[in-house]
């Protein structure tokens, strides 16, 4: 997997890149994923709109704003139940 995964990051980046609004749904962010979720939305355009959805989404918006405070401002918490 030495060669395949750093070419899935590649194409994540890529599209991540190209995205105007970004849904991160259902994604509890745990602590040992931040800087590979750094690394990828650090790949987003100033423009891009960053959408947490998911049952404690304020609570992790609140923590991605903390931790990545150039973003801070595209961050944004959906907190409607998945069935609305």
């Amino acid at each position: 997997f030495r060669a395949y995964i750093p070419k899935v990051w590649s194409a994540a980046a890529e599209f991540v890149a190209a995205a105007d609004e970004l849904s991160i749904i259902g994604y509890s962010m745990p602590e040992p994923d931040w800087a590979s979720m750094e690394n990828l939305l650090n790949n987003t355009k100033p423009s891009c709109h960053i959408v947490v959805q998911n049952p404690e989404a304020e609570k992790i918006a609140v923590k991605m704003r903390i931790r990545f405070p150039a973003l801070a401002n595209r961050i944004t918490a959906y907190t409607a139940s998945f069935g609305n």
